[in-house]
């Protein structure tokens, strides 16, 4: 069911994103053109159709290529970034809504019967979150 505080969180990641699509667009009006991409044609046959990808060459992540159309993109996109007035206000609030504590959905483990699930660390320092077990019966209840 849903009820206005399942909508809240909802609603402020709709609002952010709408508030940095009206920003950006604003920012547009003299911005230098996006770098440009390559297109190197690759044609699969599959089940008698012929398939164009123009940009098989970019799923190659390690490649010398790949890696500096990666960087040509983060250096536009921060060129684009740093010129948006309210740049640090909506990156320190989207830090804030990146560091909310949540649990994951619990998952049972084949043989000894566990259930796990995880906690991600939110603003807690450390690089990992804390995995807790429970020891399943066979029903499926969960024993503390």
């Amino acid at each position: 069911m849903i009820s206005p505080a399942n909508l809240k969180p909802a609603a402020n990641y709709l609002a952010l994103f709408l508030l940095a699509v009206l920003i950006i667009s604003c920012a547009q009006s003299d911005l230098p053109a996006p770098p440009l991409t390559e297109i190197v044609p690759v044609v699969d046959t599959l089940h008698g159709h012929e398939i164009t990808d123009n940009y098989r060459w970019l799923e190659d992540q390690q490649s010398p290529e790949t890696r500096t159309w990666i960087d040509r993109q983060n250096s536009y996109t921060l060129a684009v970034f740093e010129r948006l007035p309210m740049m640090d206000k909506l990156e320190n609030r989207l830090s804030e809504l990146m560091h909310i504590d949540k649990i994951t959905t619990p998952r049972e483990t084949g043989r000894n019967r566990r259930t796990l699930f995880s906690l991600p660390t939110g603003s807690r320092p450390g690089p990992l979150g804390t995995l807790y077990a429970r020891l399943t019966q066979r029903r499926g209840y969960c024993a503390d």
